[in-house]
Order: C-alpha cells, then structure tokens, then sequence
C-alpha cells in the first residue's frame, strides 16, 4: 500500500506494479501473499489506493495463475521457466478468458528454444520476456545487448521484421526466382503479407502427415536417447503424446488404417490408440541399409515405399555438406535405395542405387509405378519409373521432402537451406514458397485445406504455409 501510494503522490506516470514476483513462491513468509485470495485482496488495495494504477502479480514458472488473482489483475503475468514450449499454447489459451492483456515477464530459456517460447507467445496473443539468469541476474552482472544470446536476438530480430518480411519467425515469402538455390531478387517485393501460424511441438519434429481423426501426426525425435522419441497428435492449437518408445523416427505416412514410421533401422505400425509393432526390421530387407528415412503411402493403399539414406555418415564436412567438386563428394558411395513394404511386412527392392540417387531422402508415389525422390547430398529431384531413375532438376542440395500436387506441381524442402520451393509439373521454374526457417524437414500437402505444413526440426516448430 505504501509503494502505491508514493507512486499517486509523486504523480509518476507510465507505472505498472507488481505486487509479489511468483505469489505462490514458498519464500514468502506471510500467508496472505502466497494465498490466491489474500493476493487477490493486495492487488484490490493497491488499486483502491492509487486509482488509475495497473497492478497485477506474477505466476509460478507453471504458467498458471490463479482464478482469483486474474480476475483481480489488470493485466496476467505468467512465468514459463518451467513449462515446456510444447505446452505455452496451452497456458495462454486458459488465460484468454479474463480477457486481459497476457505478459510474459520471466522465462529462462535460452537459444533455440527460447526463440520457440517466444514465437508461441505472440503467435497466441501474448508477450514474452527473457530472463537469461546466469548472465544478467548473477554477480558479476553482464549487459551485452544481443550479444547476451545472440541465437535468440536474431530470432527477435526476425520476428519484429515481419510487416517486411512476413512469416513466423522471420520466414518470408519472396517473388518467383528461376534459380534452384531459390535466391531472392534483387528489390522483388514479397507476393503478399501472409500470416503464418506457428504451433511449438517438441525437440526436433522431423515430419508430419494426416491421420485418424483428420489430425495431424508429427514424428518428434527427442534428444537422440534411446526411447526417448514420440509421435504427437496435433489437435487444433493443443499438442499431446501419441505413440512412445521410439528412437529416432523419421518418415511418417497413414495408409490402410495405420500410420507407418521408419526409426533408423526399423519401421512400426502404429493403430489408432497409439500401439506399435515391428512392420519390418533390419534383417527384412534384401540388401544392407543404413539409415531409413522417408515414409510414404503407396497409391493402392496396401503398403508404404521409404528411403534408406546411404552413406549419410560421409557427405558432411566440417562447413556443412562437401562442395560437390571436392573429393571427399567424389568419393561418396552412391548406395541409397527405395523399398516398398506391404502392410504384413514383406519388403521389396522398388528403386536400386544408381549414380544419381546418392542420398535419397524424401519420396512420395503419385502413381502407379511413379516415384518422386528428393536426394539429399547434390539436391537432385528424380522421377523414378519401373526402376528406372531420371533427373528432373538439381541444385536443390539438403532436399529433405518432396510432394506433387493433383495439377502435377511439385514441392520440394531443402533441410540444410530452411526452403521450400514449388515447381512446375515438369520440375522446372523453381518458386519459393518459403524460406528463413533453422531447418525445413519432410513437410505434408494437405490439398483441400491449401496447406502445406512444414517441420521446422532445430526450432522444434510445425508452420502452415498457406498455398496461393
């Protein structure tokens, strides 16, 4: 009551007060602070005390606030120390029915992932604030501007560009470009402000498909400790665990009833109350694999075709992919192939390793007989038929996804360059759709809704590109 009425006498303007940092922090000696409704009855006697005065007092790190302090408060301060990204949309979505502004004044995220909690925050509604503990609250105290956390400053830059550059998160939405890198022209204004919704749903979403439900299905995987990665079920703005116990799964397809995910050297079945068998394991298949990636449904809905990488282990050098001219690319083995696994399990050999196929890494099937492959290392795009492998274009190097549309358009993401491009229906006349994103994965075309959805796999992010 004292602070309040000082702030009246002295006639400050711009003031905001907050009567107790994390009210129900055991710290507090009185009772009344920690107590929903004796902090509920401070924040009235400030108010009551310097009328005009905005008060309000800020949650746990749960991100939740009591019922009778929001209904007191002028404005909600939830704290998300301790709340995962996954599950801000979530805590903002309980506040909104106050219907006061929503300001996040503590977080203690850091880099990548304190880019995603703040994306999450404006993209529902709220504000956010950076707390970097160690830094700037710890003796001796260091002020260093975006040099603090120079990976979120950068996001926040991006962020705040958006009436230049629109798109969550600094992704944005160039002119057409005939060059395959998708380089931006040159003063080529942005072909409309476009609103894209942003959705947080772990660490390290690889790729997303359609499933039961009419939902979306997103393989997340984790923190590369064995069983630690999930499948989660998006479910409008609200993420929840579906399936459990994978290691790293990839490709993700819902074909015969079942979603179907490849998992390094296994592929699972997955029904719809989240149980998983074996599909295929190592042993199954006809020649040696080494790291499975891409799932995708065959056209007679009776069995998936999925992407055994190759030699992933040797296109990497210390600056990012080797230039394709340097020996270490030259000497790459080209052993990447395409299965077709039926729905009980019997695998076969649908596209061979060839010369062109280095690295396959994405695959749809439009038709029978009719593979699309994204290889990964020298970013070619192959239409692959009876066996047989054609180049329709190249230079689209980090390819992850690939999908055709009904008019026979084609889209391809590139995860080493955060693109995505659009292409004709002969894989000519490459347009950015996309681009600015940490790492565009295996994204899914869902045509009726004019969407694509696009794993953002080091933001931990799902972004819906809307389709013009």
């Amino acid at each position: 009551m004292n602070a309040a009425r000082w702030v009246r006498e002295r006639g400050f303007q711009n003031v905001l007060l907050e009567i107790a940092n994390e009210y129900p922090h055991n710290g507090f000696v009185h009772q009344v602070i920690r107590d929903p409704k004796g902090q509920a009855g401070l924040i009235r006697l400030a108010k009551e005390t310097a009328p005009g005065l905005l008060v309000s007092a800020s949650g746990y790190g749960d991100g939740r606030i009591h019922r009778e302090v929001a209904e007191a408060a002028d404005f909600l301060l939830p704290h998300w120390n301790g709340t995962k990204v996954e599950h801000i949309p979530a805590r903002i979505a309980a506040l909104k029915p106050f219907g006061k502004p929503i300001v996040c004044n503590e977080d203690d995220k850091t880099g990548a992932e304190a880019v995603a909690a703040l994306r999450a925050c404006v993209d529902h509604g709220a504000s956010y604030g950076l707390m970097l503990k160690a830094r700037n609250q710890t003796f001796p105290f260091r002020f260093d501007g975006a040099a603090d956390d120079p990976v979120f400053y950068a996001g926040l830059s991006g962020l705040v560009a958006r009436p230049e550059r629109p798109g969550a998160g600094g992704a944005v939405l160039p002119g057409r470009s005939g060059d395959a890198a998708g380089a931006k022209e040159p003063g080529r204004p942005a072909s409309g402000s476009v609103h894209r919704k942003t959705l947080p749903v772990g660490t390290r979403p690889e790729s997303v498909t359609k499933g039961f439900g009419g939902h979306y299905y997103v393989t997340v995987m984790g923190g590369q400790q064995p069983g630690d990665a999930v499948i989660k079920v998006i479910k409008g703005d609200q993420v929840e665990v579906f399936a459990t116990g994978l290691d790293e799964p990839k490709g993700i397809a819902f074909v015969g009833g079942f979603l179907v995910t490849t998992d390094l050297k296994r592929v699972w079945k997955i029904d719809a109350r989240g149980n998983k068998t074996v599909l295929a394991d190592e042993k199954d298949f006809p020649k040696p694999i080494s790291y499975l990636n891409d799932a995708a449904a065959a056209p007679d809905g009776q069995g998936v075709f999925v992407t055994d990488m190759g030699a992933r282990d040797k296109i990497m050098g210390p600056d990012g992919l080797w230039p394709t001219d340097s020996p270490e690319a030259k000497a790459v083995p080209a052993i990447g192939r395409v299965y077709h696994l039926s729905l009980d399990g019997r695998v076969r050999l649908a596209v061979d390793a060839a010369p062109a196929m280095t690295c396959p890494n994405g695959v749809c099937a439009p038709a029978p007989d009719h593979l699309l492959i994204a290889e990964f290392f020298h970013g070619n795009l192959l239409q692959a038929r009876h066996g047989s492998v054609q180049v329709l274009n190249t230079g689209f190097r980090g390819a992850d996804g690939i999908e055709r549309a009904k008019s026979g358009r084609i889209f391809v993401s590139s995860w080493t360059q955060g693109k995505v491009w659009r292409l004709d229906e002969q894989g000519q006349n490459p347009e950015v759709l996309i681009e600015g994103l940490q790492s565009a994965a295996d994204f899914y075309l869902d045509e009726p809704a004019r969407l694509l959805l696009v794993p953002d796999m080091k933001a931990g992010l799902v972004v819906w590109v809307p389709l013009e």
